[in-house]
């Protein structure tokens, strides 16, 4: 099993350190670089039903935390805790790398979502910012990583990700990223 990745498009360094396997489902933890100046942040979001505790190893993590989109850094040795349902974001705003680990809790499908993300984006099927560039893609991640996002209404978007991933199931899409992870 692949514990190292990279992802092509942002650079974004990652080691699964703890597998959804090995804690029986209770976490999933991976540690994480990001270069310098690492602008490109994924959307404000959040997820449904897994928290995501970031600590700081080197380095500093800018975040936008909240509805009231409060903006932090951490430095080495700081921790945040993104409880489920608080959106969120964060990037490398300094001019050196950060390494930081991240506890999902419990782990549910993260781990896959990941490694999906990643493939994807090696595959030349991400946008700029990393995520997946094509609707059906992202409905079948969301809907699989409890991944919402902050400010278009929970409901229409679950019953988007229905909708869209029914397609996708329907066409064969989500044995093709499955495909893409074994």
């Amino acid at each position: 099993m692949t514990r190292k990745m990279t992802n092509p498009v942002t650079g974004v360094e990652v080691e699964i350190l703890v597998t959804t396997e090995e804690s029986g489902g209770k976490l999933f933890k991976i540690r994480s670089t990001m270069k310098a100046r690492q602008m490109n942040r994924s959307p404000f979001h959040f997820h449904e039903s897994f928290s995501e505790n970031l600590w700081v190893v080197e380095g500093q993590l800018n975040l936008i935390v909240g509805r009231d989109k409060r903006e932090l850094v951490l430095q080495a040795g700081e921790s945040y805790l993104v409880a489920p349902g608080c959106p969120h974001t964060f990037w490398n705003a300094s001019e050196a790398p950060v390494t930081y680990t991240i506890d999902v809790e419990p782990a549910q499908r993260f781990e896959e979502t990941l490694k999906i993300n990643h493939a994807l984006a090696a595959a030349g099927k991400a946008s700029r910012g990393g995520t997946p560039s094509n609707f059906l893609h992202i409905a079948l991640l969301g809907k699989m990583g409890s991944t919402y996002q902050y400010g278009i209404p929970l409901g229409v978007q679950k019953v988007a990700f229905f909708a869209l991933g029914s397609i996708a199931k329907l066409v064969g899409i989500d044995r093709k990223l499955q495909a893409l992870i074994r």
